[in-house]
């Protein structure tokens, strides 16, 4: 009852009224000189600062995540002038196309590695050093003259990508718990959705230039590193298991088709930002800007899903939502194939 951070907890106990606490009961109880208190320290400063520190850190984690949705679809709306930049070498549509997803195949191959990696090296080491990697080979293109070069230089950014990704989720863990682990979960993919939206937008704007300028934004990932080193603490390492706890035979009937929602939910994705600029410039819409309309909107409406998610999940569970998904990942495309004009597609 004498601690200062009891008081702090009740929200009808105003931070006056917390220290005030202390000195009228120690009053009433002894009529000691106030020059004899025992003199304690406020405990208010340090819960602010344990706020602000938490405020920051959680920022930090969350400008790394939006990384790894940026790194493929950013330069979608740039696709069809660089194909048409590249249009003497073999293939150039179909390479130019690969430069899109090549860095989510990197992803695939080289997540699972990722994890021993991070028990190597240490969890925000290692994602220092994929942040610096992350501008290096995303912006890399920008230089670079040879579509295979580019492909290379997209592999790499690949690499880096998978470590950004699972350090990131591996970070959100260790960090987080409970119930306070999902909310953080929902606002990164609303942050992540919301980063797609202004990084994607911002690629159009830059392809009207030169379908070069949108490599620059990958150097973002070196102003996101400076709150990396500043706010994101090695976090101490735990066994989450207990060693008396059994193990329990793993639901590989579920985890199958949870892997394959999740295979096909992205092969869905990277159809949008890979076959729609194309699609708009078969249909004589040849701006890079509206190229990035679709893209753009499809972002923001994963963002108002995220936004939403916690409140569908309550009133209809996990099945309902993807199936209801599905349904209008379907209906959308339906929508895309059969229109002739432009915002049908949008």
């Amino acid at each position: 009852f004498f601690q200062a951070e009891d008081g702090i907890r009740d929200v009808a106990v105003t931070g006056v009224q917390t220290c005030a606490l202390p000195i009228f009961i120690a009053g009433i109880q002894a009529p000691v000189a106030r020059s004899h208190l025992p003199a304690r320290p406020s405990t208010i400063p340090r819960e602010l600062n344990a706020a602000r520190d938490d405020s920051r850190r959680r920022l930090a984690l969350l400008l790394c995540s939006s990384l790894t949705v940026m790194s493929n679809a950013t330069i979608a709306a740039a696709m069809p002038r660089m194909a048409a930049v590249f249009r003497d070498t073999p293939h150039a549509e179909f390479l130019t196309k690969l430069i899109l997803t090549t860095p989510a195949l990197m992803i695939v191959l080289c997540a699972p590695l990722a994890g021993a990696w991070i028990d190597r090296f240490g969890r925000v080491r290692f994602l220092q050093a994929n942040l610096v990697l992350y501008g290096f080979a995303g912006a890399a293109a920008y230089v670079l003259d040879d579509l295979t070069h580019i492909l290379a230089a997209r592999a790499v950014l690949g690499i880096a990508v998978a470590g950004i990704m699972t350090t990131t989720s591996t970070l959100l863990g260790d960090y987080f718990s409970g119930e306070e682990r999902v909310r953080f979960a929902g606002t990164q993919s609303l942050f992540m959705s919301l980063g797609g939206v202004v990084f994607i937008g911002a690629g159009g704007v830059l392809a009207e230039v030169s379908w070069r300028m949108p490599f620059l934004i990958y150097l973002s990932a070196w102003l996101v590193l400076v709150p990396a080193l500043l706010h994101l603490p090695e976090p101490q390492r735990h066994r989450h298991a207990s060693l008396h706890e059994p193990d329990r035979a793993a639901p590989v009937g579920a985890l199958a088709l949870a892997y394959f929602l999740i295979y096909f939910c992205l092969v869905m994705f990277y159809m949008t930002p890979v076959q729609i600029p194309f699609l708009l410039r078969d249909r004589g819409i040849d701006s890079s800007l509206a190229a990035a309309g679709p893209i753009v909107m499809g972002s923001l409406a994963s963002a108002v899903s995220a936004l939403l998610l916690p409140r569908l999940r309550r009133a209809m569970g996990y099945v309902t939502i993807y199936a209801g998904s599905m349904f209008f990942v379907a209906l959308g495309y339906v929508v895309i194939y059969a229109s002739d004009t432009y915002w049908p597609v949008v």
